[in-house]
């Protein structure tokens, strides 16, 4: 069989040559890709390693099981303390109350309007626990969040997370149920 050439078109080495640097060109783009593609993998794990290395110094579980636990003990201890003092200023106000019948005609109004306000004032209460309430909120939110994270990224990043010793005289008041009995204040002082 004889092949014909037809005028005016490329020989089989144009074309193979051009096939060649075709595949060239394709196998460097396809190179290029490649390294850039594997260049963000890496570049996302290190991404991720360093998640985990902030979360792991949050310490998810610490926050989690003792800090947001401590900060609802205290939310509570101080509901129960506006609570009782609430109860105290009600109580002397209803003293108060039963005493100006004791008092002077001309003085007995201005005594009762003034009870009258602290009556108000009590509203305090109320309104502090509405807001500890949405705090408490907030709190369950981000226990919910650390939650989360914890099982996200498994039990290591909880592991890594050591117990600290914190100076107990740095803490505030003790709440209701760590408080020292008076024999044990009593015993510090002799």
């Amino acid at each position: 069989m004889t092949s014909t050439r037809i005028e005016g078109a490329p020989t089989f080495e144009t074309v193979l040559h051009t096939l060649q640097q075709l595949v060239r060109e394709m196998e460097t783009q396809v190179h290029a890709l490649s390294t850039r593609v594997r260049n963000e993998v890496l570049e996302l794990s290190t991404i991720v390693d360093n998640v985990r290395r902030e979360i792991r110094g949050l310490e998810p579980d610490d926050l989690k099981h003792r800090h947001i636990r401590a900060a609802n003990d205290e939310l509570d201890a101080v509901v129960q303390h506006l609570e009782s003092a609430t109860h105290d200023i009600l109580n002397a106000c209803e003293g108060l109350e039963a005493f100006t019948a004791h008092l002077p005609e001309d003085r007995h109004d201005d005594y009762l309007a003034l009870l009258a306000r602290i009556y108000e004032s009590c509203s305090f209460h109320d309104l502090s626990g509405q807001r500890i309430r949405k705090v408490v909120e907030t709190l369950k939110e981000i226990e919910r969040r650390l939650g989360v994270l914890l099982r996200t990224y498994g039990a290591d990043v909880a592991a890594d997370g050591e117990e600290r010793e914190r100076d107990p005289l740095l803490n505030g008041p003790a709440l209701p149920h760590q408080a020292p009995s008076q024999e044990e204040i009593d015993a510090l002082l002799e």
